[in-house]
């Protein structure tokens, strides 16, 4: 076939890291364009350029198009590396415009390594088609000894377009579309396959990495949905620093299903440096949804931590490695170099069958000995652990598993109803069906087997909060809830009878102290009971699931008679709901009285009691700002922190600003005043605090940048700077004393930019890029004979340094002619201006005679 002929020719070229004629011939045939492209090959119209004068504006657009071209670079670099040509039109029936312009590879280089610290090594080179010039791109193939290029920094992004790319992601280039492998496990195989291009589809082997894995669970009818998950758990493979990671969630939502699904991608994928599969489980028996009844487990592997070792260390190195006299102390040493001739990807099931003592100090084991994996000559192991606690893991460790969502749920239910003979549900009532189980594999089947003996599944549905689902939840959340202390318990329920409540309406509800209810969310908050979130109105509240909420007859057993007291309590909360607001105004008049008078420590007291009282209140938080400005010595970090807060809650009071300010000024955060102070105006003609508060950031940035070495980042927030002031000018009629000051720090900020440029230049090519801040410069007005220096002393030098060049390309002879032009331009503006212009004229007349030789020169 013509397409897989061209694929196989190109492929051998991109092997050969041929950018020649060979590779025109094989993309135009006949001197047009290939009318589609594929996973080898990418037309584009133009590369990522700048204009002749780029504003703030292209400079964005600029950033973001270079982050577009290099997810293309590394998804072909991950895959089989490939041609991306530049000067092609996608439709129209003359497609080659040409291309007159290179890439500057070092900046692309410097980019891929800083986004995902990996070198690609690139090369590029200008081709005629049919007269006109078109540029290629060739990215290299990744060797199959090298690990797949993972983005470790997010993408810019703009309020118009989203990022190119996530931290984490690892892309691909499949067909003609570049895509993150981890959302699939067909691109997931195929990120660590032998990517050996072949007109046939790829097969991959069915078990490369061997294991020990138990039989399927017959209650697993088909595995649906779980995408989140799973891209999260295959990412994690390729994160050499974390080896450990934690499914965890409530009991019936499919822990176990997750890790054994995930087990049999990356046995058959072979992702990862792992010779070995290890899956144990503490699990002895467990609820059978479509029977409706425990069974026992296929298989225990332990109840203690010695077991666990023991029966991993059998795994791994055989009987044999733990002798008669072995002590229970040097098992976690024999399991640690087990896993040095033998990395393993492990499985530890179901932690939660142990007690709460035993399942910590397994996790804490697990934890310490993945640690010791990291960082070896060896390749390292990886720990997959499943419970219904967290194990004291960090965020970063946790996979939190919930429902399904609802596409894969109804997924769910017609696999259920074909495992039962049943005719599938009508969509309203698989909705029902979700609704009612909240998206619990777990409760669907349960309650899909209760309409295979004939009960209306409706009635089901309806019937489901009381006796009829109370086996299933029981088999859920008894575990949890009997290992609940009555204190716990007691804010649990009150969560199910108040849904979204707020920790004062809980200490309303409980009559206990603020520290007693601090525990008790910690405790409800490691079994994944109760969770915090914002409400619409923005304010973090605490809820629990619905499945709990429909489980609150259990709750209500294990209380007995707290239960009705809690009952009562949240029953009165609920009707006085609408009388809660308080009198904020009142308050705060009293604040400033105690302020007037020259009691500043009162008045913090009232404040922050008003702002505890009233978290949302936006007034209140603005007063507690100020009152944290008012005590001697004032306390700028809290002041901050209420003024973070009293923004949050559109707190609209005037004086707010002069707080902010104040509080960051007092902290040094003059990057967080630069970026408060950046999107606000005054109208002022005389003055305008806003500005100058700016002003004062970005010369605070610049002098710790220039501490720092950072000249570039100096230069940036100084031209920041320069903008600012131009368009306060351009926009608003100004005093001349105003002006005049406006001018001098303009002129100011000019130098800095200019003298910081200067400073980063690290050879002499580079000093183009000085020519180019001067001419910037100069398009907003700015005219100083110590900007015309600089131009003309950054072409001359870069000049010279082209003049020792054997030919000149296309590139440098088109810089060239435009920085003729720009000079010229800024000749005619000079002779405009008042001041003594001869020097300056002077300078740019040689600047122009020293390019028009070296252009000549080379014709």
């Amino acid at each position: 076939m013509q397409t897989d002929r061209i694929k196989s020719d190109l492929f051998q070229l991109i092997k050969n890291t041929d950018i020649g004629g060979e590779v025109i011939r094989s993309l135009f045939p006949d001197g047009s364009p290939l009318a589609f492209e594929t996973e080898l090959w990418d037309f584009k119209r133009k590369p990522p350029v700048l204009g002749e004068k780029p504003g703030a504006s292209a400079r964005e657009v600029h950033k973001l198009e270079i982050h577009e071209l290099i997810k293309d670079i590394v998804s072909f670099h991950n895959s089989y590396g490939g041609y991306i040509v530049f000067g092609v039109e996608d439709a129209g029936h003359d497609r080659v415009i040409g291309c007159d312009h290179t890439l500057d590879l070092g900046d692309i280089s410097k980019r891929i390594k800083s986004h995902t610290g990996a070198d690609i090594q690139l090369y590029q080179n200008t081709l005629k088609v049919e007269g006109r010039r078109v540029l290629i791109l060739l990215v290299p193939r990744r060797r199959r000894a090298e690990d797949p290029v993972k983005f470790i920094k997010h993408a810019p992004a703009s309020e118009a377009k989203k990022p190119a790319y996530q931290k984490g992601s690892t892309y691909i280039r499949k067909f003609d579309e570049c895509r993150p492998a981890e959302n699939s496990p067909e691109d997931w195989a195929f990120l660590f396959s032998e990517r050996t291009f072949s007109p046939k589809t790829q097969e991959f082997s069915e078990e490369i990495i061997p294991s020990n894995l138990p039989p399927r669970d017959p209650d697993m009818v088909k595995f649906v949905g779980r995408d989140q998950e799973l891209c999260s758990l295959r990412s994690w493979i390729t994160d050499k620093r974390s080896p450990v990671k934690l499914i965890s969630g409530i009991g019936g939502l499919g822990k176990t299903s997750v890790a054994y699904h995930f087990c049999e991608e990356l046995a058959s994928a072979g992702a990862g440096d792992f010779e070995y599969i290890a899956w144990v489980s503490a699990k002895k028996t467990t609820y059978a949804a479509l029977r409706g009844d425990m069974v026992k487990t296929t298989r225990h592997d332990f109840s203690t931590v010695k077991e666990l070792l023991e029966r991993l260390i059998v795994l791994l190195a055989g009987q044999s490695s733990i002798g008669d006299d072995t002590d229970e102390d040097e098992y976690p040493d024999i399991l640690v170099e087990a896993l040095t001739y033998r990395p393993s990807f492990v499985v530890v099931d179901d932690l939660d069958s142990l007690s709460p003592e035993k399942q910590r100090e397994c996790a804490a084991v697990m934890q310490e000995i993945g640690f010791r994996t990291v960082d070896r000559e060896h390749a390292g192991s990886k720990f997959l652990l499943t419970s219904r606690l967290d194990q004291g893991l960090s965020p970063t460790s946790v996979v939190k598993i919930a429902g399904l969502d609802e596409e894969a749920f109804y997924l769910h239910i017609d696999n259920l109803c074909d495992q039962f003979g049943l005719q599938k549900f009508q969509p309203r009532l698989s909705k029902k069906v979700f609704s009612t189980s909240s998206g619990s594999p777990l409760f669907a089947s349960a309650i899909v087997r209760m309409a295979s003996l004939g009960e209306n599944p409706k009635e089901i549905c309806e019937k489901w909060a009381s006796h009829d689902g109370e086996d299933v939840r029981e088999f859920a959340f008894k575990r949890e809830l009997d290992r609940l202390s009555t204190g716990s318990a007691s804010v649990l329920f009150a969560a199910v009878k108040l849904g979204e409540v707020s920790s004062d309406e809980l200490l309303e509800a409980l009559e206990i102290s603020r520290k007693s209810l601090s525990d008790h969310i910690n405790e409800l908050q490691s079994f994944h009971l109760l969770g915090k979130k914002e409400n619409d109105q923005g304010d973090v509240v605490l809820s629990t699931s619905k499945e709990l909420i429909i489980s609150a007859g259990i709750l209500k057993k294990k209380l007995g008679n707290r239960a009705q007291d809690v009952e009562r309590r949240c029953a009165i909360i609920r009707q006085n709901q609408g009388d809660a607001t308080r009198e904020v105004g009142r308050s705060i008049r009293k604040i400033l009285r105690c302020l007037d008078e020259g009691e500043p420590e009162q008045a913090l007291i009232l404040a922050d009691r008003l702002a505890k009282r009233n978290p949302k209140n936006g007034d209140a938080w603005c007063i507690l700002a100020r009152a944290y400005l008012s005590v001697k010595p004032s306390n700028y970090q809290n002041a901050d922190d209420a003024c973070t807060n009293a923004l949050r809650f559109s707190c609209g009071r005037n004086e707010l600003f002069d707080y902010v300010v104040e509080s960051k000024k007092g902290i040094g955060d003059w990057q967080g005043l630069k970026s408060f102070t950046d999107g606000r105006r005054f109208k002022s003609t005389s003055k305008d605090p806003n500005l100058e508060s700016y002003l004062l950031a970005v010369y605070k940035l610049i002098d710790l940048a220039i501490a720092r070495g950072s000249h570039h980042e100096a230069s940036k927030h100084a031209m920041d700077g320069v903008y600012k002031i131009s368009d306060k000018i351009q926009n608003s009629p100004l005093a001349p004393d105003f002006f005049g000051k406006l001018m001098r720090d303009q002129n100011k900020l000019a130098d800095y930019a200019m003298n910081s440029r200067k400073m980063s230049v690290e050879r002499p090519r580079d000093q183009l890029n000085v020519a180019d801040l001067g001419f910037d410069l100069i398009d907003l007005n700015i005219q100083t004979r110590g900007v015309v220096t600089s131009i003309c002393n950054g072409l001359t030098i870069w000049s010279e340094e082209v003049k020792k060049k054997k030919v000149l390309d296309e590139a440098e002879s088109d810089i060239i002619a435009n920085n003729i032009r720009k000079l010229e331009r800024l000749s005619v503006l000079l002779q405009t201006s008042k001041r003594d212009i001869e020097p300056d004229l002077q300078l740019v007349a040689s600047a122009q005679r020293q390019l028009g030789f070296v252009g000549a020169s080379f014709s």
